[in-house]
């Protein structure tokens, strides 16, 4: 039962300019929208329009990169504001794909960022006939800069060094600076790209940093952020969810055997392959290999280290709290709570199962949904991650021991 007030929804779009990534402009690429914009265009107030909200941000397993966040926003279109061919609209004639559009949750006059984008599409409602005759809806699909980085090529010599010093250099090169990059902990090779794919290649700079340790992804305020193998061991933990302050409506948990890797065969650019793997975990499983090719490590004995770093969080079949729901009207903790939630947070989750005993395991948090209705119901859904293998202090490189609790690369 809700116990506090929903937030209200501020939406913007900025009409009279296309896109462009706060303070950050984007070069010469290929690039899957219209030209860029003038950042100083002024974005119009929409918020009245709004009736659905739905908003879907990072990834759903281990292994798997981190995607674009999608932005679905539906808007009453009885009068054709958002109508592209209706000459009296206030927004005429700059009703277009390409528009870049931010939203808030509003809560106890806080505006708190969830969502910033550029519209890929509008897609329109009709209803002729039953009880809702005469109802007309706008619909905007919007995503972030993932999914524009995703549709560029860049040129780049990189120089050899830390992995951060490569992300800076590609996104120099597409002269992008809306941006928040680690440093790195380990060495990368000197690499020359021609019209090379750009997402691919800083996921791949990422993955030779730390398998799933490092990461690329875009926040909630559209800035492209790298994190490093060693950001997981300096998370705080935001809250214990599952306690009667912070109260989960819904718990998923799987024990399955897709993720074992029990045979990980490395190789990085030029240098042999190097294979770490389990002989208790092939006996209990099966052959569950793993390879990967072209990363970009400076020496065989890094190689080998990523490659015990994967065996050490994958050997074994887990007991994983997969998924939680949220209702963040229950409470005002819980509201505060979900409206900061962030890609790479490290949460407890608490479960207390039928009969006795209590279910308690610390997570990162891997993918974000909410669904918000205005004035109404507000959902919130965390896929999540767990922290076996990602944290703990870094091994030398070389002279890792598989089976050591939670060690990081």
């Amino acid at each position: 039962m809700a116990t506090v007030a929903a937030p209200t929804i501020k939406c913007e779009i900025r009409f009279p300019a296309g896109p462009d990534w706060g303070d950050a402009s984007l070069g010469s690429f290929v690039l899957g929208v219209s030209g860029l914009g003038d950042p100083s265009a002024t974005y119009s107030n929409v918020s009245s329009l709004v009736r659905d909200v739905r908003i879907s941000r990072g990834k759903n397993r281990e292994l798997e990169k981190f995607q674009a966040g999608h932005c679905r926003v539906v808007f009453s279109n009885l009068n054709r504001e958002l109508d592209p061919s209706y000459t009296s609209s206030a927004y005429y004639p700059n009703v277009k794909p390409g528009r870049m559009i931010r939203l808030y949750a509003v809560y106890d006059s806080v505006e708190y960022p969830i969502f910033k984008g550029t519209i890929r599409s509008w897609e329109y409602g009709y209803v002729s006939g039953g009880p809702n005759k005469g109802d007309a809806i706008a619909t905007a699909l919007a995503s972030d800069i993932l999914y524009d980085v995703g549709n560029t090529e860049f040129t780049d010599t990189t120089s050899a060094g830390l992995s951060g010093q490569q992300v800076i250099s590609i996104l120099d090169s597409i002269n992008l600076t809306d941006r928040s990059i680690d440093t790195g902990i380990h060495n990368m090779q000197s690499t020359a790209y021609t019209r090379t794919q750009t997402l691919s290649t800083l996921h791949n700079i990422s993955y030779s940093e730390g398998v799933d340790t490092a990461a690329i992804f875009a926040n909630r305020t559209n800035q492209l952020v790298y994190e490093d193998a060693a950001s997981l061991d300096v998370k705080t933990n935001i809250g214990t969810l599952g306690t009667s302050s912070l109260p989960i409506t819904d718990i998923s948990i799987e024990y399955a055997s897709d993720l074992i890797k029990n045979n990980i065969a490395y190789t990085s650019t030029g240098l042999a392959q190097q294979v770490q793997s389990s002989a208790s975990s092939i006996t209990d499983y099966g052959l569950k290999s793993l390879t990967k090719t072209g990363l970009l490590l400076q020496n065989n004995s890094d190689t080998s280290s990523l490659a015990l770093l994967a065996l050490d969080q994958f050997a074994e079949a887990e007991l994983r709290i997969r998924e939680v729901k949220l209702r963040p009207r229950a409470n005002n903790a819980l509201m505060l709570l979900a409206l900061q939630f962030e890609l790479r947070q490290l949460c407890t989750i608490e479960f207390k199962p039928p009969g006795t005993g209590t279910m308690t395991q610390d997570h990162f948090i891997i993918g974000i949904k909410y669904h918000f209705q205005p004035g109404g119901n507000l959902e919130c859904t965390l896929r999540l991650n767990s922290t076996t293998g990602k944290v703990g202090a870094n091994f030398v490189l070389g002279s890792a021991v598989l089976g050591t609790s939670k060690m990081g690369f």
